[in-house]
């Protein structure tokens, strides 16, 4: 506002200095051309000075360079004043990334957690397109130096972790020196220059910035951070900011590698523990495969993984279980073909008997080894042998095509305890699954040849039946005809002859029975139990000596009516028929099951010692002297109960009785599909 009143004021002044209307034009035009730069300045705004046309009267002219002295003096100490807020707020800046990273690092050992918010601080003081922290093992498991690229951004985007060996590449660079590194441009130019070999992972990086992490004395890692914006994006002041900032996050990044470390043998020893807890629990050996896949899940990259079977004795590799970018993919096809032995990297860790790594492409590095490649090439393969009783059964496998996925040595290692582990179990699994098969086989051959067997029986029966028939005929003859004329001991061997024929007949009516049960199916249908019952009491008219007694109500079933009629009949008729008591006691009830009922006949005989409880359910075996018996009654129980998937046993106590109990199905499913 003052500079805008001095200009109306100077302009009216000039303006009224001469009448002359051309000399107050070319005033008026002069200011119109000063009015610009005097409003930029009012805004503080000092890119130009003013223009000092050719021929501007002398007064005019030291005006202007009055005032241009002036705009040069306010541009310098304002810039000077904006330099110092710009420093004063980078500063503020820091001080609270310093004070949220400092928080975080306080509150949590997860590793993770800690370079996220360090990662998430350092964008909010300098540009971050690439980021990374690097943790430097002097010595791993095979015994080189390594680094574990924990914390990963490329062009903004999370990347896995990774590992490589230590080589001479930038951060190499940084711990050999234990000093930070400010590549401000030319970046290819220092490369060439030390010698440095890197490989460039995303959009090449125009300004480099690299700080050591430092723990008494020693580095333990390499924190950088990537400009591909521009050349120039840090300066000394940022390169301080990121030094202080490593110092204060090592001390914490060491111990949550540390944490991460100790976890990470805690997940390994878990995972061996559910392996075992499974190798103990289980012989089903696809369930086995998939347990010993889920673990390796836990602690490295499974997408690509195999367990491949060696057949000593036919010198033939399989591969049972096979799992491709995650899937699940069936065995025996492409390169998954049960094969011949080869020189495949399989056979090679079958051969060797140890673990074996692959890094980098996978046909090139195998062919260095006069190993032959099979399938398609992987970024990284590591695979370790099952052995049981010192002999290779197999291998368990991993392959990455994934060239950001590395396995290590620790990998190998891992790898290796947990085969030593499934190994037992899987040669079990293996040889139960295989006498599994044999017994399937086995007893398909034996329901075939019991099958040829009862039809061999039925056949035999019927046939004769005819030459028994004219037996018993004609001794009825002999006896009717010819008895008054035969002497005593004749007519007692035509008497036996007849005898005999008749106990013939019945055990082959009984065998024609017993080969009908699962050859002739009658139809399955509700049942009434007790109805039932009733009309095998009527049909065996037991004497007044005799009383069956009905535990009930009994339930209907869904079942062969007249084959459990069969069941019933035959333990009733054996419990009248070999009763030592004056008076036969007979029950017949049920108890209730979760899917099904069972059943039971009890009677007050003489019982049976426990030594003939199998026994008595066998075809021809007889405990009584009786002969009137054929010992086929309760093998033909055993047939029918178990015709319905069911199941018949004894309990007996000598001298006070005998219980017989068969289970039958509630299920009417499941009885049809008997």
């Amino acid at each position: 506002m003052k500079e805008k009143a001095l200009k109306n004021s100077r302009s009216d002044s000039l303006l009224h200095t001469s009448d002359d209307a051309s000399y107050k034009e070319y005033v008026r035009k002069l200011l119109a051309s000063i009015a610009p730069v005097i409003e930029k300045v009012s805004l503080g705004e000092f890119d130009r000075s003013i223009d000092i046309p050719a021929g501007t009267e002398d007064e005019f002219t030291e005006l202007l360079v009055g005032l241009n002295m002036m705009i040069e003096d306010l541009r310098f100490m304002f810039q000077e004043n904006k330099d110092k807020t710009d420093e004063l707020e980078r500063r503020l800046t820091e001080l609270s990334a310093f004070n949220e990273v400092g928080r975080a690092l306080g509150s949590t050992l997860k590793l993770e957690e800690q370079l996220k918010i360090v990662y998430e601080q350092t964008r909010r003081v300098m540009p971050a397109d690439h980021f990374y922290v690097a943790l430097y093992r002097p010595e791993s498991e095979d015994g080189e130096a390594e680094l574990d690229f924990v914390f990963n951004i490329r062009d903004g985007v999370r990347e896995p972790a990774r590992t490589r060996p230590f080589a001479n590449g930038m951060s190499e660079y940084i711990i050999r020196s234990k000093q930070p590194l400010l590549v401000k441009k030319d970046i290819d130019r220092f490369i060439e220059k030390e010698g440095i070999e890197t490989t460039v992972r995303g959009t090449p990086a125009k300004s480099w910035l690299g700080v050591p992490l430092m723990v008494r004395e020693e580095v333990i890692g390499v924190m950088t951070v990537q400009s591909v914006e521009k050349e120039e994006a840090y300066d000394e002041g940022q390169k301080a900011f990121f030094v202080s900032l490593a110092r204060q996050a090592s001390g914490a990044i060491d111990n949550a590698r540390t944490y991460m470390e100790l976890e990470n043998r805690l997940t390994e020893l878990s995972v061996l523990n559910e392996i075992g807890r499974a190798t103990s629990s289980t012989l089903n050996i696809e369930e086995l495969y998939a347990v010993i896949h889920e673990q390796i899940k836990r602690l490295m990259n499974a997408d690509n993984f195999y367990i491949a079977m060696h057949d000593s004795r036919r010198d033939e590799v399989s591969f049972p279980y096979v799992i491709e970018n995650g899937k699940r993919v069936a065995s025996g096809v492409g390169e998954w073909i049960t094969r011949r032995a080869g020189h495949g990297i399989t056979e090679y860790v079958i051969r060797t008997s140890k673990p074996h790594m692959v890094q980098g492409d996978s046909k090139a590095e195998l062919a260095k080894q006069g190993v032959n490649h099979i399938g398609k090439a992987s970024h990284s393969w590591v695979g370790a042998p099952m052995i049981a009783r010192n002999e290779s059964i197999g291998v368990i496998a991993l392959q990455a095509f994934d060239p950001q996925v590395r396995y290590s040595q620790k990998h190998m290692r891992v790898l290796q305890l947990i085969a030593n582990q499934a190994a037992p179990a899987v040669e079990n699994a293996r040889a139960y699954g295989m006498l599994e098969q044999r017994v399937t086989e086995r007893t398909a051959e034996l329901a075939k040849s019991n099958e040829a067997l009862e039809d061999f029986v039925y056949t035999v029966s019927h046939d004769l039946k005819a030459p028994l028939r004219a037996i018993l005929g004609f001794s009825q003859f002999l006896e009717e005809d010819f008895g008054p004329q035969l002497p005593d001991e004749g007519k007692m061997y035509v008497m036996r002859m007849s005898q005999s024929a008749k106990r013939m007949e019945k055990l082959i009516n009984d065998l024609l029975e017993l080969s009908r049960v699962g050859r002739i199916k009658n139809p399955y249908e509700e049942t009434n139990l007790e109805e039932l019952l009733s009309e095998i009491m009527t049909t065996l008219s037991p004497g007044s000596n005799v009383e069956v007694r009905i535990e009930g109500p009994l339930p209907n079933l869904i079942c062969d009516r007249v084959r459990i009629g069969q069941v019933f009949a035959n333990l009733i008729s054996n419990a009248i028929k070999y009763n030592d008591k004056e008076k036969t006691e007979i029950t017949v009830g049920f108890e209730e099951r979760q899917d099904e009922v069972e059943l039971f006949v009890r009677d007050n005989g003489p019982g049976i010692e426990e030594r003939h409880f199998d026994r008595i359910f066998k075809i021809f075996q007889r405990l009584s002297s009786d002969e009137s018996g054929t010992g086929i009654g309760l093998s033909l129980v055993k047939k029918i109960v178990e015709d319905h998937k069911g199941k018949v046993w004894v309990e007996s106590t000598v001298g006070q009785g005998s219980t017989f109990r068969f289970t039958l199905s509630r299920n009417l499913e499941a009885n049809k599909e008997a």
